[in-house]
């Protein structure tokens, strides 16, 4: 079953000044502890100028301090869904629609962006996860929110979480990303952004706090 159930658009604009053109907000869980701003290696580079909130969950997040950006990215956590009966699922998916929705009236002109729960190692985490990224994605269609797409997180044999995304020094925990991780997660949100891959060295912390064995792998 894919991750990401179905692609869509993002939304249309009217101009914006070259010096705000892709100022972007991220306000997310700790697995975008490791996204950072600013120009050089290992950050999202010049051409994506931003900041980072932390929000663990939803109730947390704050549509106010979204602002004055250009491109605002609302990544979804499982502290939300983790406790509670089947009902939380639902709820927690109703409230993330309502913010998305107070964002749109905040920031009219902003590219909202929603980056869904991803997939974990445990089954019956992802079976909330699924749930609630499918309320999720029915919402942003009807109202043009752009989403990510997940699906190249997910091990196609076994549909949890690749493990090569796992943390490198921590192989139990089943949640957080580590190095590859991050890095991919930053290269789809910097495309969601630019429209098209940028330099690989222009990402994540992570690779020099998290190093992973050498392996043959090229980004392109």
């Amino acid at each position: 079953k894919q991750w990401y159930q179905r692609r869509v658009r993002g939304l249309t604009f009217r101009y914006i000044s070259k010096n705000n053109e892709n100022s972007t907000l991220i306000i997310g869980d700790s697995n975008t502890r490791f996204l950072r701003f600013g120009s050089g290696k290992k950050t999202f580079g010049s051409r994506i100028p931003g900041k980072r909130i932390e929000c663990f969950t939803i109730e947390e997040l704050n549509p106010d301090l979204c602002k004055g950006y250009r491109n605002i990215i609302v990544h979804c956590g499982v502290n939300s869904i983790k406790k509670g009966g089947p009902g939380i699922v639902t709820k927690a998916a109703h409230q993330l629609a309502g913010k998305l929705d107070q964002i749109r009236k905040l920031c009219p002109y902003s590219k909202i962006i929603v980056s869904p729960i991803l997939p974990s190692r445990y089954t019956w985490l992802n079976e909330r996860s699924i749930k609630f990224n499918s309320l999720l994605f029915d919402h942003c269609t009807r109202r043009a929110y752009g989403t990510l797409d997940f699906d190249c997180f997910v091990n196609q044999q076994d549909g949890l979480l690749d493990k090569r995304y796992t943390r490198y020094r921590n192989p139990d925990d089943g949640i957080h990303l580590g190095s590859d991780g991050i890095f991919t997660l930053s290269r789809l949100i910097a495309k969601k952004i630019l429209g098209n891959p940028i330099d690989g060295r222009l990402y994540s912390a992570v690779t020099s706090y998290e190093p992973r064995p050498r392996r043959s792998v090229v980004y392109s």
